[in-house]
């Protein structure tokens, strides 16, 4: 039972009451129940007294009077979780579990995160299951274990919500053995493994959940998810249409049907890049044609006055600790207020120190989490915003139902995804000639107008955390350790056969490979039986999750001597870490934008010998470098500099090169009046 906590002092009974509260807290229980009972005399229905009264009869044993008193507290000034708690306590005690399990729903339907009642109730449970399998009653048995799993599935949904994991985690895998085909427990299961990149887990709990009910959209949903996060689209695809099948007005579902899927597509050799624009463009005339309808295009009242001082606005989810802030941060850091004022229109769901950090770049800050797309964009008109900068693209949190309805008079994309956004009325893409170079295919490719900034369409502060540059690891282990630190997703079937082929030509050499993804074991016995098909022993293989700290992921390039950059979709922040970290990275030029990012990042940093036009010069390149340990600690003892002065590092002229590009957007927009 719930002690006596802090009350309400007030007229009347109220102050003996408070005393009497003190006292009980001291242990000194018959002072206390003096002055409680003082407190009827005056007061004969006061609720706190009795309710007092009440857990001090529980103390002492007094169970038949603890529960008349619960009882007298709630008819006097009705249920409360707290009151209703302590009767069910009251109950479970004198080992009435039925008037208890009542108490503890009474309880739950008021607070139903309410942690305490859900244990006590699956622990009442569980007793009450025990003592009818002693007594030898298996089916009373069972019975009430599985009324024990329900409460423990409750315990488990209220950690989630709160967002504790491994308590929800821990409550859930407590309940399976009372309940292992238990739908809504399997799914908690799967949703909590995916919540955690272990999508292999995740498939196989959901697919069980399906199995135990198949007609809830919600599994389907999830199920499709998890394949969607390994990367297998067709089946992801099949598992949204299912769930919308059975609930056509799944909005989540349609959502990853129709849009989530999309960037999946990078990741996928077998993709050309016109196949994906074209998915993309479908997507986006949809949804303009969808916004139209339910908000026709209305003029601007922005003032056509093409030099004054320019109204920007960023519309993210990742003012955070995420990849983003390293080449957001210092752009916003370096705006020169009297060229531009800058917006946030911030999506973040769980605001972290980072975010406090953005707060203090901007002259304003707009959260628009829960916000219908529809309001966001008169929020944006109503502050007068003149270019909107979306920088998600269609990576999570994104809001590109705001960019279709056109909320400013110039709009475009930049950082946050690596293609066309396929919104035909978003007015430009922000990029740079080597990631997107000049050509017929270019309007093929996307529905914006490139805008192609010089020196790079990045700009890169390092961690203030980055540990000095390392010793080359290669010169004193007698061989070299090559290492990637992508999303485990980037590295395809087709990255592990010529990755297994490089380790095959350098004798003795090995691989680590590290990733969020890698917290699933069994994606990394996935990986380890890739390699292990191309030839690689697994002992030549290092896989790790994701660290707790970006000082010691950083550190961890210590081990390394060669970074190998994923294709089609090259690493961004990861290659630009690992060259700040004296790494050098060779990288596979393709056909697209995720394809050649990596060429960007090392022409930036004068490496373009590294950039393989072919796999057989990828393969040739690795090999060749691997072979050179004079050249690979030149490289090293010297990569840190040579980044710091290259353009990449730049942040006064990135950021002045970027005003310039949105005012002349601006003078585009206002000479077409």
């Amino acid at each position: 039972m719930t002690g006596p906590g802090n009350g309400r002092s007030g007229a009347g009974a109220a102050p003996l009451t408070e005393d009497g509260r003190l006292l009980h807290r001291a242990g000194r229980l018959d002072d206390a129940e003096r002055l409680y009972r003082q407190a009827l005399t005056l007061e004969p229905e006061h609720a706190e007294a009795h309710h007092l009264l009440a857990v001090l009869a529980g103390q002492r044993g007094n169970l038949p009077g603890a529960i008349a008193g619960f009882r007298r507290a709630i008819e006097l000034a009705g249920p409360s979780p707290e009151r209703c708690y302590n009767l069910a306590e009251a109950h479970r005690l004198a080992g009435d579990f039925s008037a208890a399990l009542a108490a503890y729903n009474q309880a739950l339907a008021l607070d139903p995160d309410f942690i305490d009642a859900y244990r006590d109730c699956a622990d009442a449970a569980k007793e009450s299951a025990a003592a009818a399998e002693r007594s030898g009653d298996p089916a009373a048995a069972q019975r009430l274990g599985k009324i024990a799993a329900h409460y423990l599935i409750g315990l488990g949904h209220a950690h989630a919500r709160a967002d504790r994991l491994k308590e929800a985690d821990a409550a859930y895998r407590e309940a399976l053995p009372l309940a292992p085909e238990d739908a809504e427990l399997l799914n908690a299961l799967g949703v909590l493994a995916h919540s955690r990149s272990r999508d292999f887990d995740a498939e196989g709990l959901l697919r069980r959940a399906i199995a135990a009910n198949p007609v809830v959209a919600r599994y389907h949903n999830n199920l499709g998810a998890a394949l969607m996060a390994q990367v297998r689209i067709d089946e992801a695809a099949a598992a949204f249409r299912r769930a919308l099948q059975l609930d056509p007005g799944f909005a989540d579902a349609r959502a990853n049907l129709e849009e989530r899927l999309l960037m999946q597509l990078h990741y996928r050799a077998d993709m050309h890049a016109e196949m994906v624009a074209a998915l993309h463009k479908d997507w986006g005339t949809l949804v303009v044609s969808r916004a139209a309808a339910v908000s026709p295009p209305a003029a601007f009242a922005n003032s056509r006055d093409p030099a004054r001082r320019l109204r920007i606005g960023y519309v993210s989810g990742d003012f955070r600790d995420h990849a983003v802030r390293f080449f957001l941060e210092p752009l916003l850091a370096r705006h020169d207020p009297a060229a531009v004022e800058v917006v946030a229109y911030s999506e973040v769901r769980k605001p972290d120190a980072i975010t406090e950090r953005f707060r203090g770049l901007v002259a304003q800050w707009r959260p628009t989490l829960g916000i219908a797309d529809r309001d966001v964009a008169a929020m944006i008109r109503e502050d007068g915003i003149d270019i909107l900068i979306d920088l998600a693209g269609h990576s999570g949190s994104n809001r590109l139902g705001v960019f279709a309805l056109k909320p400013a008079p110039v709009t475009a994309t930049w950082l946050g995804y690596p293609a066309t956004t396929g919104l035909p009325n978003l007015d430009y893409r922000i990029t740079d000639a080597i990631a997107d170079p000049p050509g017929p295919e270019e309007a093929l490719l996307h529905s914006e107008k490139l805008y192609r900034l010089e020196e790079g369409f990045l700009c890169y502060r390092p961690p203030a955390e980055a540990p000095p540059v390392s010793p080359l690891p290669a010169a004193a282990r007698g061989f070299v350790t090559f290492g990637s630190f992508n999303n485990p997703m980037k590295t395809s079937r087709h990255v592990v056969e010529l990755w297994s082929e490089i380790l095959k030509a350098v004798p003795g050499s090995r691989l680590l490979l590290k990733g969020m993804g890698f917290a699933d074991p069994q994606l990394a016995q996935h990986f380890f039986a890739n390699f292990e098909a191309f030839g690689v022993a697994a002992e030549r293989i290092t896989i790790m999750a994701i660290t707790e700290t970006i000082e010691e992921s950083l550190r961890l390039y210590g081990d390394i001597d060669i970074g190998l950059d994923p294709f089609p979709y090259n690493g961004t922040t990861t290659t630009c870490d690992a060259l700040w970290m004296g790494v050098p990275v060779v990288t596979f030029r393709g056909d697209r934008h995720a394809a050649r990012v990596g060429a960007d990042l090392l022409t930036r940093v004068g490496l373009t010998d590294l950039i393989a036009g072919s796999r057989q010069s990828y393969l040739a390149t690795a090999v060749g470098l691997a072979a050179d340990l004079d050249r690979l600690a030149a490289l090293r003892a010297g990569l840190r500099e040579r980044m710091r002065r290259s353009a990449l590092c730049d942040e006064v002229g990135f950021a002045r090169r970027f005003e310039a590009a949105l005012r002349e957007m601006w003078r585009h927009w206002c000479a077409a009046a």
